[in-house]
């Protein structure tokens, strides 16, 4: 009996010791998307810059607030980045989306043939995020469109 007694103490205690496990949290599902394409990229004589003036819609898809914490943009010439711009971010509900607007810039000497922007942050369960599209750049004599 003494023995069955103990052995009942151990299995108690270990019962009230281990806690299940909560199941991992659930992470944000960032997308985005440039509000008007084609877009046109327009020269700037005063700087001597390729510029494009771009809105992204941002959603989260996951149900799982999240920030923006930069919207960086590259300009690529035979898969070398030529010019960067970096934007600052916003909140993004939980399921809900924003619309980030901001300039990038890419010195004129050079005609690109890709864009990219990758939109990177932190959703409210600590996960970091990091989303990439490219588009493709065709140029006529004073401007690009962008797919």
């Amino acid at each position: 009996m003494k023995h069955s007694l103990i052995i009942g103490f151990f299995l108690a205690l270990f019962i009230s010791c281990s806690s299940p496990e909560e199941p991992p949290k659930p992470s944000a599902n960032i997308d985005f998307q440039i509000t008007q394409l084609p877009f046109t990229i327009s020269y700037d004589w005063w700087d001597d810059n390729w510029y494009a003036d771009l809105t992204l819609l941002i959603t989260e898809n996951n149900n799982v607030g999240a920030t923006i914490n930069s919207v960086k943009t590259d300009w690529y010439l035979n898969n070398s980045s030529v010019a960067s711009t970096q934007s600052a971010g916003k909140r993004v509900p939980a399921g809900g989306s924003v619309y980030i607007s901001f300039t990038t810039l890419c010195p004129a000497k050079y005609k690109p043939q890709t864009m990219t922007i990758v939109v990177s942050g932190k959703d409210d369960n600590g996960y970091s995020f990091s989303k990439s599209k490219s588009y493709n750049l065709t140029w006529n004599l004073n401007s690009a469109t962008l797919y």
